[in-house]
């Protein structure tokens, strides 16, 4: 036979390990998306510093033939797409590190009002869903179901994200028909 003073022992312990787990992810989930916030934003700075400095500097290009001209704007180009690539997967990051945060810290408190069931503590697989920063991690059930609670839930418009790359292509766009114009008007199409 069972003995509940021993069951009851042993769930009190994995619940303290649990919180003692989630209160070790929250500095480091915090760092982690601050992390990530200042490589978004810094990948964006110097792409804007980039294209301000080709928009404003003296027109190289005019010169060129139309097969420089071209091979110079496939490398903006990809140049381009790789740096918002690179910025939309920090902000991806960033997102879930605030996910996990949230997780912890919205669990943390609700656990003030008791222990969760012993299954919710147990470790479980997060799956594969396309989450960079979790996929194929083990982690408590609880935390798992609020991280998946939280992403169904987010907002549809994410403001500093949606600025930031309209900054960005409004810049890259800029600089793109600065250079065309530039060379139209230096073969005299314009």
């Amino acid at each position: 036979m069972d003995n509940p003073d021993q069951k009851s022992k042993e769930q009190i312990e994995a619940f303290q390990e649990a919180q003692k787990l989630l209160m070790a992810f929250l500095p480091i989930y915090d760092s982690y998306h601050n992390q990530k916030e200042n490589m978004a934003y810094l990948a964006a700075t110097l792409y804007l510093a980039g294209a301000s400095t080709l928009y404003f500097q003296r027109p190289f290009w005019g010169g060129y033939g139309l097969l420089k001209l071209l091979a110079l704007i496939a490398f903006l180009l990809l140049f381009s797409a790789l740096v918002f690539f690179f910025v939309r997967q920090q902000f991806k990051l960033r997102r879930a590190a605030g996910h996990m945060f949230r997780a912890c810290s919205d669990l943390l408190s609700e656990w003030l009002k008791g222990p969760p069931e012993r299954y919710s503590l147990e470790p479980d697989d997060f799956g594969d869903d396309g989450d960079l920063l979790f996929s194929k991690s083990r982690l408590p059930k609880a935390l798992i179901d609020k991280i998946k609670e939280l992403k169904r839930r987010r907002e549809s418009v994410w403001w500093a994200r949606d600025i930031t790359f309209a900054v960005m292509v409004l810049a890259g766009g800029s600089v793109l028909a600065r250079i065309l114009y530039v060379w139209l008007k230096a073969k005299n199409y314009l």
